[in-house]
């Protein structure tokens, strides 16, 4: 994973950059050029040095200068930097979960947390901007870590204590701070990631245990690459 003063990204398999943007709750996908474009504009307040060093290399000035004022636009369109009067926010790109497991038998005990972890994560999922989320989640860090079976037999205990009839929303984030709240209240800590892949791009959440045992992040043939965890995970899981 990688910091930016505003957001944490990481760099997928096709060099795009997915980046969230805790503070404003939402999911930017960024080109390579584009990264190097905001960097720039941060650093020196505008696109010239760049537009120099691509000169130099012999690139075409007018053609240079026209693309970088494009990407700029672009960045500032999508509030990475100031905006000119008149401009439009970008579209935030969709949250698109993966289909979750068969639950299979769940114990009442387990079933019943996992109920009221639910509960919880629907109401704060839906009344709280994510940034405040992630700081009330942080708060597990200090209780011992779950195995991957605790983690997986509360995740499946959520699955199977979602009421059909909910007529709102019930995706990945909740499902993912409902396992994070009812290991709490089993006494354990799981971490709830958010993530991205590319083609086409997407974000999900899910939960991973402190030795890195992934639960609720699927599709192995395209898996997903994290972004940003809560509590933070060990530096040896950071990018797994």
């Amino acid at each position: 994973m990688h910091s930016h003063p505003l957001m944490t990204a990481v760099r997928l398999a096709d060099g795009t950059i997915a980046a969230l943007d805790v503070v404003r709750d939402r999911w930017l996908w960024l080109s390579p050029d584009a990264v190097h474009v905001l960097d720039t504009v941060l650093c020196h307040g505008s696109t010239v040095p760049l537009a120099k060093a691509l000169t130099a290399q012999g690139q075409d000035e007018v053609r240079v200068r026209t693309a970088l004022a494009d990407a700029a636009e672009g960045l500032a369109a999508a509030g990475l930097l100031p905006a000119p009067p008149g401009t439009k926010p970008l579209t935030e790109a969709a949250t698109v979960a993966g289909p979750p497991p068969l639950a299979g038998r769940v114990r009442w005990r387990h079933r019943l947390v996992a109920a009221v972890g639910l509960a919880v994560a629907v109401a704060v999922v839906k009344v709280l901007p994510l940034c405040r989320l992630l700081a009330l989640l942080a708060a597990v860090r200090h209780l011992p870590p779950a195995t991957a079976r605790q983690a997986a037999t509360l995740h499946a205990a959520v699955l199977a204590a979602r009421p059909v009839w909910w007529p709102g929303r019930l995706a990945c984030l909740e499902v993912a701070t409902a396992t994070t709240v009812a290991a709490a209240l089993t006494g354990r800590r799981v971490h709830l990631v958010l993530g991205a892949r590319p083609l086409p791009n997407e974000a999900h959440a899910w939960v991973t245990t402190p030795a890195g045992s992934a639960v609720g992040a699927y599709a192995p043939d395209r898996p997903w690459a994290p972004v940003h965890a809560v509590p933070p995970l060990p530096d040896n899981h950071a990018n797994e």
